[in-house]
């Protein structure tokens, strides 16, 4: 075989290779693109979770004149009911339980009655983002934060009063790997919390979304914090206002004076909310 003959042979091999270099290129470059476009879709979908959940805790406020407690306990302490199945058939959210196994407010949220609806959680509750929370149809994503200085305090239940600092207040964020079905009365807490973005070790504020998290305002909206927040700036943005505007005093009422008609059900209430 001549010199030249060679040489087309290897031309040949060569260009070949750049072609398959290239049509490699492409299809990596279309499926990022597609896989970025898809999780674009997750955390937008996951935003509208979010502000579907603002709707509902602003429209409980609108009724009742306050935020939900975080919880709701028994006279001995033990904790009963979570805020998510206090606001879950709220207009925003509009979650109807399924026949014959609507939630029991005279039973706790782990009685033999409200189990058989652990699994069955609302959509809005969990982030498609999430697989191994999809995987059930137990676990949820949306946390509010409990804490002497956020709008979940320990004993009370505190108001929503449309003051400017809001916009910057943090109301409830999303968290994954916590193990929290939806009806269990547990969440973040401030004292316990770690204040970095998808941190390891103690719980925190943390998605399966690329540099960061989605959070709830207390002004309604929805913002996305990217990871590299600094611990100090977030632990500020988890407080609430201690003011009201123009210089009033804190707005928080105490647990056993918030109205007693403010669950769902009728025949369920709990005098001890929040406790």
């Amino acid at each position: 075989m001549s010199k030249r003959a060679i040489e087309k042979i290897w031309l040949k091999v060569l260009v070949a290779s750049l072609l398959l270099v290239l049509v490699i290129a492409v299809v990596v470059y279309v499926v990022e693109e597609q896989q970025y476009a898809l999780g674009r879709a997750r955390r937008a979908q996951c935003q509208g979770n979010m502000k579907g959940i603002a709707v509902a805790l602003a429209m409980y406020q609108g009724q009742y004149g306050s935020l939900p407690p975080a919880h709701i306990d028994a006279t001995n302490g033990t904790r009963m009911h979570s805020w998510r199945t206090i606001i879950a058939t709220q207009p925003g959210l509009n979650y109807a339980f399924p026949a014959a196994t609507v939630y029991d407010f005279q039973q706790p949220w782990n009685g033999p009655h409200n189990t058989k609806i652990g699994d069955c959680r609302p959509p809005a509750y969990v982030c498609p983002s999430d697989g191994d929370a999809n995987a059930t149809g137990r676990l949820v994503n949306y946390f509010v934060i409990e804490g002497d200085k956020t709008w979940f305090p320990p004993k009370n239940v505190r108001s929503l009063t449309g003051r400017p600092a809001d916009a910057g207040s943090i109301l409830f964020a999303e968290a994954r790997g916590l193990g929290v079905g939806w009806t269990e009365p547990r969440d973040l807490n401030y004292n316990g919390m770690s204040f970095s973005i998808n941190g390891s070790g103690a719980p925190c504020i943390s998605s399966a979304h690329p540099n960061g998290a989605n959070v709830g305002m207390a002004d309604a909206s929805i913002q996305f914090i990217n990871k590299d927040i600094a611990p100090e700036v977030l632990k500020q943005m988890l407080r609430a206002p201690t003011r009201a505007a123009g210089g009033g005093s804190d707005s928080i009422e105490p647990a056993d004076e918030a109205r007693d008609d403010a669950l769902p059900a009728d025949g369920s209430q709990q005098k001890n909310r929040g406790k």
